[in-house]
């Protein structure tokens, strides 16, 4: 779990953010359970906030998967590109993507801190650990305003950064 450690540096806690164990995949709801979890948080709204939210989502869904593979090709087949062009951000993404489907995180003994998003995931079952509680018989996880791409945003980052530094303080008292 921990490169930096075996490289001899010294590390007294370890910090994620809405990351899961990618060791641990998650399981995919079916059709049933994604309507179901999405009737349970639409529960009460009127018939036609319920039919918007539905299309808003399937709309956006399409798009967003359009778009990543779109990108994904694009950064596959650019060759070099310019630093700090959006190119190079996507094969960024995707090296990213490729290292972290590669790696098997080793337990530790290092504290771990995961902040973890309060959004509801209609997508995949999660457990409550993301899969790291086997990995170090200290883990702590904070539950923060956001879902994944929001947890740093402007609205939610305060709250986030109270959180790492009432962590930050206990570990250094």
């Amino acid at each position: 779990m921990l490169r930096v450690r075996d490289g001899g540096e010294e590390v007294s806690f370890l910090g994620l953010f809405d990351t899961g164990n990618p060791a641990v995949r998650p399981r995919p709801f079916g059709l049933a359970e994604r309507a179901a979890i999405f009737s349970r948080a639409m529960a009460g709204q009127p018939w036609w906030s319920k039919a918007g939210r539905l299309f808003g989502r399937t709309a956006g869904g399409i798009r967003t998967n359009l778009t990543a593979r779109l990108e994904t090709l694009a950064a596959r087949h650019a060759g070099l590109t310019r630093p700090h062009s959006k190119l190079r951000a996507l094969q960024v993404r995707e090296a990213h993507a490729t290292a972290m489907d590669a790696y098997v995180p080793r337990p530790s003994d290092v504290p771990v801190l995961l902040f973890k998003t309060t959004a509801l995931d209609d997508k995949f079952e999660v457990m409550a650990d993301y899969g790291w509680g086997g990995m170090t018989p200290d883990l702590e996880v904070i539950e923060v305003p956001g879902d994944h791409l929001t947890m740093f945003s402007p609205e939610y980052a305060s709250r986030l950064a109270r959180e790492v530094g009432t962590r930050l303080g206990a570990i250094r008292s």
